[in-house]
Parts: C-alpha cells; sequence; structure tokens
C-alpha cells in the first residue's frame, strides 16, 4: 500500500511538471497574449528571424517605475519621471557624445548649466576652449560674421582675430574695411599708474558740432 502511494505521488509530480512545461511552450510560441506579463527577474524576447514592429495601441509603456515612461494619453517621453511635461522630459543630467571621450553636450540639473565639450561646467553655459577649432562661431562656410578662438580672442567680421578684440579684416592698413556706429560711446582706459581714465565725445549744447573729446577720471556709464 505505501509503495502504492509512492508511485502515485511520483505519478503526479511527472504530470504536473509536463503540464507546466507546455504551458511555458505554448506562451513561448503564442502569437497573443491576453494577460499581464509580470517576473521579477530579466525578461527576455528573442526569435530566429527578425521581430516584427510592436505596436502598443492603449496604455502607457512603463520600465523601472520612472526610468523610461511613455505617456500614450500625452503623446510624451519621460526619462526619470512619471509624469513627462513635453515631447521629450529628462528629470536628471543629459549627455550627448561617444563613451570614452569628451562630451559634445551636457546639460547639467546643477544650477541648471549647460557645457559643450565638458561635463562640468564652470557658468550657466560653458565651452571647453581645449576642445579643438574654435570656441564659438556665428556665419556660414562662406562669411565669419563673430568668432571666439580657443585663445580668447574675438572677432567681428573676421575669421583670424589678432587681438582681444578685431574688427573687420586686418589685412590691409589702408582705407576702411569695417565700420563700428556707437550710441554715446564711453572709452575706459587704465593708466600706467592704476589711474583709471574715462573718454568720450564732447558736443557742444544745442547742436551737434564736434567740439573734441572729454576725459575725466569720473565714470560716464
Amino acid at each position: 500500500m505505501e509503495k502504492f502511494k509512492r508511485l502515485k505521488l511520483t505519478g503526479q509530480i511527472v504530470l504536473t511538471s509536463l503540464i507546466a512545461a507546455l504551458a511555458i511552450a505554448g506562451v513561448a510560441y503564442a502569437t497573443t497574449i491576453g494577460t499581464n506579463i509580470s517576473t521579477e527577474g530579466t525578461l527576455a524576447v528573442s526569435l530566429s528571424s527578425t521581430m516584427a514592429t510592436t505596436t502598443i495601441s492603449s496604455g502607457d509603456l512603463i520600465v523601472d517605475t520612472d526610468t523610461l515612461i511613455v505617456d500614450n494619453d500625452n503623446s510624451r517621453v519621460g526619462v526619470g519621471t512619471t509624469t513627462p511635461a513635453y515631447l521629450l522630459d529628462v528629470d536628471g543630467d543629459l549627455r550627448v557624445g561617444v563613451v570614452g571621450t569628451a562630451s559634445t553636450l551636457y546639460v547639467g540639473t546643477t544650477a541648471g548649466r549647460v557645457g559643450v565639450g565638458t561635463t562640468t561646467p564652470f557658468a550657466t553655459f560653458s565651452i571647453d576652449t581645449n576642445a579643438g577649432d574654435n570656441a564659438f562661431v556665428i556665419g556660414s562656410s562662406s562669411a565669419t560674421y563673430l568668432i571666439v578662438d580657443t585663445g580668447g580672442k574675438v572677432g567681428i567680421g573676421s575669421s583670424t582675430p589678432t587681438a582681444k578684440l578685431s574688427v573687420g579684416d586686418a589685412t590691409s592698413v589702408s582705407g576702411a574695411t569695417s565700420t563700428i556706429d556707437f550710441a554715446k560711446p564711453c572709452f575706459r582706459f587704465m593708466t600706467d599708474n592704476g589711474t583709471v581714465v574715462y573718454y568720450w565725445p564732447s558736443l557742444s549744447t544745442g547742436n551737434a558740432t564736434r567740439t573734441g573729446w572729454a576725459t575725466s577720471t569720473t565714470s560716464c556709464f
């Protein structure tokens, strides 16, 4: 009798294992799964051929609570947030570049700083001048309107500034190559003894007749 009970128990275990194996095989090769899939580990999905396009017609796609969420109702994607407020909403630092090399673009959450060529921006907007080429350029392939080179020189209308500020092409010393417009200009200079001097054009009262330049140690700004 005892032997019969052991044989019956063994048969039940074998039958249960067989049913479970068949059930798993059926899910693995099913084309439709009507209920939710839950796993505490890694869920791997693979096919012997290329997978077809996957469409989620309703409901949100959520990965690890807030690692990634696709808000189906509002057509928004959130990274690090469960309530994306924009088409793409990232709660955290954002880096664009090649792994192991300097970043092309970095947006940090610390003080809202943006860095180009650096992940440690020192100001609200920082450019790493050691990244090569020129630090900042506004223009086209045929003309440069504004440039800041890696040496800290600024050029306006000059692609090769030769001073802290270069305006126009400095290859010719005869004839004007640029025009500078000032509205009530005032120039600030420091003399060799450390005195700060302000220098500005002085006009006679009531008309535009130029009477020369005025100099003062009092700020005209």
